[in-house]
């Protein structure tokens, strides 16, 4: 994770979001704006959004949202993207009560062997 956060902490278009109990991280969301072939504006995505499994619940997940949401705004993006894994069906809920609507299905393959 060092090294990933290292690498975006360098590009403009990458944001990080952290929500702090007690001095002890319990939550984060990282954000990105660039463009895609099928709108003119800048769009923007939700790459992670986590809270800690004890604290869910308790509006950190929505606070955490909503920076990322300004954040993309202020970048000048149009719409604001998320994916969320097909088994994530307390995310799912989570994103329509935030306004989100199911735009598609994601489909991923990998390129690298590990």
């Amino acid at each position: 994770m060092r090294t990933r956060l290292a690498a975006m902490a360098d590009g403009e278009q990458y944001a990080t979001f952290v929500a702090e109990v007690g001095g002890a991280v319990v939550g984060m969301a990282g954000a990105f704006v660039g463009r895609i072939y099928e709108e003119d504006a800048p769009v923007g995505r939700i790459l992670a959004l986590a809270v800690d499994k004890g604290l869910r619940g308790q509006n950190i997940g929505s606070l955490l949202l909503r920076a990322a949401e300004n954040w993309v705004r202020s970048q000048g993006a149009a719409m604001l993207l998320v994916n969320s894994g097909s088994h994530r069906e307390d995310a799912h809920r989570f994103y329509k009560t935030a306004g989100y609507a199911l735009k598609g299905l994601s489909f991923a393959k990998g390129l690298v062997k590990r």
